[in-house]
């Protein structure tokens, strides 16, 4: 029987886990065409290269299939609030209060939605706590299941973990716990265990980084260094890092 039309947006670098969807055909669907589109109104082009270049280094997803989204599309974004990604050490304070600083910088700055994305449960508890604690003046939402509705064109401060944050748009993440020896965490004996564990970590920090329209800050505690993939990210030219960081990485 005849149908109306139909139009997908896929992105299959949004599964955390790397299942490759059904082609249409299995579904009943022919004459199915895939296009690219050819602009991006979510992200500014510095996270637009940021977000490209993490699932670049995928061995499961990226490939000759996969699109280069920076060379078939163009970012129209021009956010007045936007600016390059960067890595952030705390000083002194604890991991929940130095995040909780840089949610009242940006919303000094009229930016508004903001994501606090956890890539470690201990981070998430301390990040949980101190907002509880010392951020009750702001409109927060846990974010525990994946496509759950948010407020639209509201201020919200989102507090979740990666598995859930595909689907959502904000005008800045921060994401938490990106940290050597952390996320991922050290698995010896095992390579192909480990080797899964960071394509599991790529897909969802390429999700995260994604889901920003103006700012993505990785926050780390004190005396900590950046996971390797935000290690080659700096590298690469592609996130800043304080002058403080870079010394630490350096001695490292």
């Amino acid at each position: 029987t005849s149908h109306v039309p139909i139009a997908l947006a896929l992105d299959e670098a949004q599964d955390p886990h790397g299942v490759v969807a059904s082609g249409m055909a299995t579904l009943g669907i022919e004459d199915a065409a895939s296009e690219s589109l050819g602009s991006i109104h979510r992200s500014t082009p510095e996270i637009v290269a940021l977000a490209f270049f993490l699932i670049q280094q995928t061995t499961d997803l990226f490939g000759v299939d996969f699109p280069d989204f920076t060379r078939a599309s163009i970012s129209v974004v021009n956010h007045v609030g936007g600016a390059k990604p960067r890595i952030e050490t705390a000083s002194t304070e604890r991991s929940g209060k130095s995040v909780l600083k840089r949610i009242r910088e940006l919303r000094a700055k009229n930016i508004w939605r903001i994501a606090v994305v956890c890539f470690s449960e201990h981070y998430f508890d301390l990040v949980k706590s101190e907002l509880e604690r010392e951020g009750r003046d702001l409109p927060r939402f846990d974010l525990l299941r994946r496509g759950e509705r948010l407020p639209i064109d509201a201020p919200v401060v989102v507090l979740t973990r990666p598995e859930f944050i595909g689907g959502q748009e904000f005008d800045a993440v921060v994401a938490v716990g990106l940290e050597q020896g952390i996320v991922p965490p050290r698995v010896v004996g095992n390579a192909v265990l480990a080797a899964a564990i960071e394509q599991q970590l790529l897909r969802e920090l390429y999700v995260a980084v994604s889901r920003a329209r103006e700012r993505v800050i990785f926050v780390l505690s004190v005396g900590a260094v950046p996971t390797q993939i935000l290690v080659k990210a700096v590298s690469a030219g592609l996130v800043d890092y304080d002058s403080a960081g870079q010394r630490s990485l350096a001695l490292k």
